[in-house]
């Protein structure tokens, strides 16, 4: 399955949009939540059984075009390789279809209590599985998290006759979420 262009209007939301495009005469989306640019997931109901399953949209904009907007959508049981489908729509499902399903939820809820296992605090101290090399050709792997409203940055820590040397520098860790770490010191 491929990519489906289409008109968005001016104005009109992203989520407005694909019930637009996407409820038809057998389906009917019940919530729409988008979790990254591009990436949204779905509680789907079909009218003929009342089933409600799970759908990942993938959608791009080209605001240069008259087709400014193409999606893509994976139903559960084709078992999409996006799993980032948040509690919130996964509660909402009846039982799994099939095993690619059923694999698809599992992965996705690893991932959820993954990340809530994985919460930093400020002034914890983390160590990631492997050095983070950054561009500046620094390689670390142990570091203070540093939190300034949703800002969160992190400097390095060494350690030293066993205490910790906080440095002043700041680093910036992207995919935070997605990099095996331990909280070593918890603030």
């Amino acid at each position: 399955m491929g990519y489906t262009g289409a008109h968005k209007e001016k104005g009109l939301s992203t989520k407005e949009f694909l019930k637009q495009e996407l409820d038809w005469e057998r389906k009917r989306i019940l919530e729409c939540v988008f979790v990254n640019p591009g990436e949204a997931y779905m509680a789907c109901m079909d009218e003929t059984t009342g089933k409600i399953y799970g759908e990942v949209v993938l959608i791009s904009y080209n605001h240069n075009d008259y087709f400014n907007v193409t999606y893509k959508t994976i139903p559960e049981n084709m078992g999409p390789f996006y799993c980032n489908c948040p509690e919130k729509i996964l509660k909402q499902l009846n039982e799994p279809e099939n095993d690619c399903a059923r694999e698809w939820r599992k992965k996705c809820r690893a991932k959820i209590k993954k990340a809530q296992a994985q919460k930093v605090k400020d002034g914890d101290i983390i160590k990631f599985e492997k050095p983070i090399e950054f561009t500046n050709g620094d390689k670390l792997d142990t570091f203070q998290v540093i939190k300034t409203g949703r800002k969160v940055r992190f400097k390095a820590v060494y350690e030293q006759n066993g205490e910790h040397i906080i440095s002043n520098n700041l680093y910036r860790i992207t995919n935070l979420k997605e990099r095996e770490y331990q909280i070593f010191k918890s603030a």
